[in-house]
């Protein structure tokens, strides 16, 4: 058995609930739902990309083709709603660890800086406007200050 993949006992409880493998369509034959789901639940549990999926799962376009199929018909919520119902509460582990970031950090509106200046950005020997065509900023010097 390779990592990551189902036993016997859970692939017993899930086979019934997965559509049919054969479906009587002319063609080349599906690869079969036990190794499309051990695919899935690779990725799910390694956190890859389904370009990284191995070779022995098949092709990832095959796997992510059946993952969306099953995504969007409900098969794969029937799956897990049947387990969750069948839930091992002997082993429940619930964590609840918070971390606390600063408001900016996560959207949060960023607030100026309260100051008793006019012009909080400016320096305090900045003039408040621009000198000439140049663009360039007034400075007046502390010596020339009266």
């Amino acid at each position: 058995m390779r990592r990551y993949e189902l036993t016997n006992e859970e692939w017993e409880q899930i086979a019934p609930l997965l559509p049919p493998e054969k479906t009587g369509q002319k063609g080349r034959p599906r690869k079969s739902n036990r190794t499309m789901l051990n695919g899935m639940l690779w990725i799910a549990r390694s956190g890859c990309q389904w370009q990284e999926l191995p070779e022995y799962y098949g092709k990832w376009q095959g796997v992510y083709t059946r993952f969306r199929k099953w995504c969007t018909d409900g098969t794969l919520k029937n799956v897990f709603r049947t387990l969750c119902n069948d839930g091992d509460m002997e082993n429940l582990s619930i964590d609840s660890t918070s971390v606390k970031v600063h408001e900016s950090a996560n959207g949060g509106v960023k607030r100026a800086i309260q100051s008793n200046r006019p012009f909080p950005w400016r320096t305090e020997y900045e003039a408040p406007h621009d000198c000439g065509w140049l663009g360039e900023s007034c400075r007046v010097s502390a010596f020339t200050r009266k």
